[in-house]
């Protein structure tokens, strides 16, 4: 529910709204204290990653583009992947604010022409698709032949099967454990 937009929706009082804002901010605290070493490692290993992939970003951008076009490739159709890796954390959070949704206006049923609007709609599909399906595919992805071998070649060996272990183990105990509080919460 705290996905959803659902300001400005006549169907939902303000009340409830506040209450949501306070659920959430109560469940992101107790996440951060139960899970804020978990949380510290998680980014321990991505400037580890980091640092590991510096240098190289370009040759990951086109393995990452070749791996998603692999697993993505017939739902895809001529959608072209806008893959980067930012080298200056400013350059994400610029990126970032850039990207901001729009206040959108109630649906229309007319034909959409523009065709910025297309690639907008487009783009929220296939990201929405994508996350759907993350926690499966990602691990499938980042263990793929195509991917493997293309970090080996890049990394060698012993750097690649260690980046595909800091991703893997970092992301799976951080989702596994954050899902438990999740299953637990809702119960109580």
């Amino acid at each position: 529910m705290n996905e959803a937009d659902i300001k400005g929706n006549p169907a939902v009082s303000p009340e409830y709204l506040a209450s949501l804002n306070k659920r959430a901010e109560a469940s992101a605290r107790e996440i951060e204290q139960k899970y804020g070493r978990d949380m510290m490692n998680l980014m321990r290993f991505v400037m580890e990653v980091q640092s590991m992939q510096r240098g190289k970003e370009k040759q990951i951008e086109a393995l990452t583009r070749k791996v998603i076009e692999e697993q993505y490739g017939s739902i895809l159709g001529e959608t072209e992947l806008d893959i980067r890796i930012p080298t200056n954390p400013r350059e994400m959070k610029q990126k970032m604010d850039q990207e901001k949704p729009e206040e959108q206006d109630m649906p229309s049923f007319k034909e959409i022409e523009d065709e910025d609007t297309k690639t907008a709609i487009h783009k929220r599909k296939i990201l929405n698709m994508i996350a759907q399906g993350e926690a499966i595919n990602s691990k499938k992805m980042l263990l793929s032949d195509t991917n493997m071998d293309g970090l080996t070649e890049l990394l060698g060996k012993e750097s690649a099967e260690k980046m595909a272990d800091l991703l893997i183990t970092s992301r799976t105990s951080v989702m596994q454990e954050t899902g438990e509080y999740l299953k637990r919460s809702q119960h109580q």
